[in-house]
């Protein structure tokens, strides 16, 4: 969503997987954030410039993936209406 220069960061979260962040921060020092689980290809290295629609990582989810609910929050939050969600629920 942004032109900038990118960091890679770990971040310790309440998620049952790996989570790391690719944060592209522009030359105003406008922040973006993208969080990446385990499993998925990151594309970028840290100190890489990239521009708006770049791809920075492959396969953010697999299309069968099960979040938990932090997890989904997150997605969430990050990428709103960018996945469905399915739900089971017991009767």
């Amino acid at each position: 969503d942004i032109d900038g220069k990118v960091t890679i960061e770990r971040i310790d979260s309440s998620t049952e997987r790996e989570l790391n962040w690719v944060i592209v921060k522009d030359e105003t020092g406008i922040e973006k954030k993208y969080p990446v689980f385990e499993g998925a290809l990151i594309y970028v290295q840290n100190e890489d410039e990239v521009h708006k629609g770049d791809t920075l990582a492959d396969r953010f989810l697999f299309e069968d993936e099960v979040l938990s609910a932090t997890e989904y929050k997150i997605f969430d939050e990050y990428y709103p209406g960018k996945f469905e969600v399915e739900t089971d629920t017991e009767s």
